[in-house]
């Protein structure tokens, strides 16, 4: 077996703004190319905040009057666009050379089935979507007969490879072939929830956990959202605590998926049905730390060359572009 990872565990103790949360992302994917270090975080967002795929227009955010006011930022991923409110947001930074950053498919559903984990414990009866059921226009299996009870997948069920353009791990004919959000297709709804994949976390038949990639030279950001509460700008997307009120979500499952994730990464292996060993790392391939100087200074200066670009645009066009301006990719 491969020696494991180094994997750093970050857990950010206050709420942050779209804008940093994003920037801390991109900063973390440099020091993955950089320092070949693992790292997974748990963050959260100090107010309710819109996300823009990579590829989305600005003025579509104000086609929705219960969204136009929010704060916006344009993520580095690609997909749809997120409304952040009640949820946990975790990302993970890979290096070149993790067996997991080889093909796109395989750290989503890692990390999806590593969420999975800690909930079913916890009286969550969730899982993958699966490839037989699709998503109706606010998130709901349409064919739940084919997916089972809760969405799970049925017996046989395949993540469908026609779904994954295998250069980008996004929609086939991606444009570049470069940013992977095989969780947000098909591509015409404009709020990311409202689009399915095989990927997708669903419980009580409701999409809760979405995530997007980032590949630059070899590393990978991944990043997702996992839904506590719908929120009053979009309550068609139920959350963990609205589908599962008797679950036992306190304060330290987010925490529990957070050391998971550092584990599984820091392991270095596939999961064991890829055909490569799932044994666990010792405990000192993963470490909690904080952001670096260097990386706190890194994530400083995107959102101010960011902020400096917003305001030279007008209103509508002004979201919080920290994807296009570092200007580097693959």
């Amino acid at each position: 077996m491969n020696e494991p990872f180094a994997c750093r565990l970050l857990l950010e103790p206050e709420p942050g703004s779209g804008a940093w949360n994003m920037a801390v992302d991109e900063a973390l994917l440099d020091t993955a190319l950089r320092r070949g270090l693992c790292t997974v975080r748990l963050y959260r967002w100090a107010e309710a905040t819109l996300s823009l795929g990579y590829f989305q227009k600005p003025d579509e955010a104000v086609a929705d009057a219960r969204l136009a006011e929010l704060p916006r930022v344009r993520r580095l991923t690609g997909g749809g666009a997120i409304l952040h409110h009640h949820e946990w947001t975790y990302s993970c930074v890979l290096p070149p050379g993790h067996p997991l950053a080889a093909v796109p498919h395989l750290l989503y559903e890692h990390v999806h089935k590593e969420v999975l984990a800690v909930l079913a414990p916890r009286g969550v009866a969730a899982a993958l979507r699966g490839d037989g059921g699709r998503v109706d226009p606010v998130g709901r299996i349409a064919n739940p007969s084919k997916v089972g009870p809760a969405g799970s997948a049925g017996p046989g069920a395949r993540v469908a490879a026609s779904s994954v353009d295998p250069r980008s791990g996004g929609p086939p004919g991606r444009a570049g072939g470069r940013i992977g959000d095989p969780s947000c297709a098909p591509p015409e709804a404009f709020l990311c929830f409202a689009r399915g994949d095989a990927r997708d976390v669903v419980c009580a038949g409701h999409k809760v956990l979405g995530s997007a990639q980032r590949r630059r030279r070899g590393a990978v950001l991944q990043h997702g959202s996992l839904l506590l509460l719908r929120s009053e700008f979009a309550p068609e997307f139920p959350g963990l605590r609205d589908l599962v009120p008797a679950a036992e979500l306190d304060s330290g499952f987010a925490e529990e998926i957070a050391e998971r994730l550092a584990r599984a990464l820091a392991g270095a292996g596939k999961p064991a049905e890829a055909g490569l060993p799932a044994d666990r790392p010792s405990s000192d391939a993963v470490f909690r730390g904080e952001l670096t100087e260097g990386e706190r200074a890194a994530s400083a200066h995107l959102l101010t060359a960011a902020a400096a670009v917003a305001a030279r645009r007008t209103p509508v066009e002004a979201p919080v572009e920290l994807g296009k301006i570092s200007g580097r990719d693959c």
